[in-house]
């Protein structure tokens, strides 16, 4: 995984992703997105540096669950291999420690309120500044991840490059 590669992959997510999380809008249930925004703001309130598996919850809600009424399954499909972003983030909390997710949250919370307004346009532009400022934040995780030495692997095992 390369910041070339990262680059490419938000590039191309910046203009599908806010433009079907528009098409969703309206077809998205304003009880679940309030579950949601509960959920951003119960971990806002709570002031704890978030477990990995409670930030994957809490992307997973946005950038998965929130597109998963999209009729045009090329358009969902192709958002979610975009997500290159969230391996990066995974891998940093792993292997450098938990940080402080604060600014995700906050603009996550600003997207889900657009939603629970079915204002489709104003989500797609806070999802837009969401996805600009997570890949700052992204590409600075995996400066640090970049130099730690490449692990060992299994003799039998040939590294593709």
């Amino acid at each position: 995984l390369s910041a070339r590669l990262l680059d490419e992959a938000h590039e191309m997510r910046r203009l599908l992703e806010p433009a079907a999380l528009a098409t969703a809008t309206p077809l998205l249930d304003r009880n679940q997105i309030a579950a949601m925004a509960a959920s951003v703001n119960a971990a806002l309130a709570s002031g704890e540096v978030l477990a990995p598996d409670r930030i994957d919850t809490l992307e997973t809600d946005l950038h998965d669950t929130c597109l998963a009424p999209l009729r045009n399954r090329r358009m969902a499909e192709a958002v979610a291999r975009l997500q290159l972003g969230r391996v990066v983030n995974r891998l940093f909390a792993t292997y450098i420690g938990q940080h402080d997710e604060t600014a995700m949250l906050t603009e996550h919370r600003l997207v889900l309120g657009h939603l629970h307004l079915g204002d489709g346009a104003g989500a797609a532009a806070a999802l837009t500044h969401h996805l600009d400022s997570d890949h700052r934040r992204t590409r600075e995780r995996l400066k640090v991840l970049s130099v730690f030495a490449e692990p060992d692997i299994a003799p039998y095992l040939d590294r593709m490059v």
